[in-house]
């Protein structure tokens, strides 16, 4: 079944503009190697820029997009086809990431799932890097949030670092990739330490239309081969190795985790 027009295709995920030229050249050469597999015409020249991608991770014209894998599990899981995720050189296994626990340079001893009082900082209440991860962490580390916590809502890894290394905030979890961007690319970066790494889970899906779960395995095999074709400049910046495909099943993990942690109502404070 073909994608009704104008098709979309749409990446911000890791779309800093520090490397949004690099990220348009590979869906420059992706969107070529989609052609020589019959992909069709229709396939938008440029990645579309959202301020909210959320609006078009449902998009029946949707040929490509990056998503939350916390927002997969609890809200697209079955209504888009999951294709798989990137490899990222952050010394993760393949297709998998974690989060880093960050805190200020110096900032004395801090139990990152245990420690009260401390003011945490945190991109969206449904962020899997940056906030499922940690209270994961705290669950399984003491069943209870704790004492006098403090959310701070960002509303993004990079905020998250800048509020952390300024003493707007004690502690953030910030999603590996992101991470590893931050030390190329944000000065904040530099005045923060890593107090912890949490479990490594699949890494944020590459989805599609759910009208192209016929054509999954062509999406796919376009993907590897358009990683392959990258230049070596363009891989670097991307930090993009390889791809690794997903079935459902994969992002099970994610999910129990997360009903697990609403089970404990540690998710409460950071509903609002």
């Amino acid at each position: 079944m073909s994608l009704p027009l104008p098709m979309i295709a749409c990446l911000p995920m890791y779309d800093w503009p520090e490397i949004h030229a690099h990220t348009g050249r590979y869906w420059q050469v992706l969107r070529q190697v989609l052609l020589e597999y019959g992909f069709g015409e229709g396939l938008p020249e440029t990645l579309t820029q959202p301020d909210d991608p959320r609006a078009l991770w449902l998009d029946s014209g949707l040929v490509l997009g990056q998503t939350c894998g916390l927002p997969y599990v609890s809200g697209f899981r079955g209504r888009v086809t999951l294709l798989g995720a990137p490899t990222y050189a952050i010394g993760c296994d393949p297709g998998q990431y974690c989060s880093v626990i960050i805190a200020r340079s110096r900032s004395g001893d801090i139990d990152p799932f245990a420690t009260p009082g401390l003011r945490f900082a945190y991109n969206d209440a449904c962020s899997q890097s940056g906030l499922a991860a940690w209270l994961a962490g705290v669950r399984e580390t003491g069943g209870s949030l704790p004492r006098n916590i403090v959310p701070v809502h960002t509303g993004s890894h990079r905020a998250s670092i800048q509020a952390v290394a300024e003493d707007c905030a004690d502690l953030a979890a910030i999603d590996a990739v992101t991470f590893e961007l931050a030390r190329r690319h944000e000065p904040a970066a530099k005045r923060v330490t890593v107090l912890a790494r949490t479990p490594e889970t699949p890494g944020l899906p590459y989805i599609a239309s759910a009208l192209l779960a016929e054509r999954k395995e062509d999406m796919c095999c376009a993907i590897e081969d358009a990683i392959g074709e990258l230049d070596d400049e363009t891989s670097e910046a991307l930090l993009i190795e390889c791809f690794r495909r997903y079935d459902e099943a994969d992002y099970d993990g994610i999910a129990a985790n997360w009903q697990a942690v609403q089970a404990a109502g540690l998710d409460r404070v950071f509903a609002g």
